[in-house]
């Protein structure tokens, strides 16, 4: 994991989607926080005013995310596609 340190900061957030919480550990053990939008908990028929706020501001801040990928992806050819992560590229990540 020391390759991937380098690349970040203790205190820094990581704005993740639901599909990714089996990495907050990984990411707390980093000293790196973390933003999830918040969801619906069972029986819930729609989410409280501050966590719809929250949700809100999530949204406008991976508008933001996405259309510098998608910018970068329009310049740097190489990262249109999908980028395997194979053994050799595994390990100059941590590294």
């Amino acid at each position: 994991m020391h390759g991937l340190q380098q690349w970040f900061q203790q205190g820094d957030i990581f704005v993740v989607d639901r599909g990714y919480w089996d990495a907050i550990p990984l990411l707390a053990n980093l000293g790196i926080r973390h933003n999830m939008p918040p969801g619906l908990l069972p029986g819930q028929r729609q989410l409280s005013t501050e966590d719809a706020n929250d949700a809100k501001l999530f949204t406008k801040t991976r508008f933001v995310n996405e259309s510098k990928n998608g910018h970068l992806k329009s310049v740097f050819k190489f990262f249109a596609h999908t980028v395997s992560i194979t053994p050799f590229t595994l390990e100059i990540l941590t590294e």
